[in-house]
């Protein structure tokens, strides 16, 4: 889907490194499909991934983002948006500077204000990885799943 977001191929990425109850396993297989006929908005996507994460067994940042869901569990979406945060800083590892710009032009605003809505946060996310990281990178990262390979 030439369409897809930045933010979607993190999700997307996340998502096929987690380990998931017996009973998602299907689940996530028919959303991967419809995700990539390009039949989901980027909401809807969101939606989707913060349902998942509920029931994921596993994975190497999964506790750093539950831990954003206890914290801001009367937020939409706050698993989907941790995600991309969580995935971010871990490309960002060795760059203190970029994190830094990261966390205070993007993620800041959302996670310090209650009515910062998902689609401004998506906003912010997709341009910052566009212009800071690069398609390019992003991509490669995501493919070989070793973002820090690449700093």
């Amino acid at each position: 889907n030439g369409n897809m977001s930045l933010c979607t191929i993190l999700w997307t990425s996340f998502l096929r490194g987690a380990t998931y109850q017996p009973s998602q396993v299907g689940t996530f297989g028919r959303w991967i499909e419809r995700l990539f006929d390009g039949m989901l908005s980027e909401e809807d996507t969101a939606k989707q991934v913060d349902s998942f994460v509920r029931d994921l067994i596993s994975h190497k940042l999964l506790d750093s983002i539950k831990e954003k869901m206890d914290s801001f569990s009367s937020r939409p979406y706050v698993a989907s948006i941790a995600i991309i945060d969580q995935m971010v800083a871990e490309l960002l590892v060795a760059d203190a500077i970029g994190l830094a710009k990261w966390n205070e032009e993007v993620v800041a605003s959302w996670y310090g204000s209650q009515y910062q809505t998902l689609n401004a946060f998506l906003a912010r996310a997709n341009d910052f990885l566009r212009d800071s990281i690069g398609s390019v990178r992003l991509l490669t990262c995501v493919q070989t799943q070793s973002c820090v390979a690449f700093l």
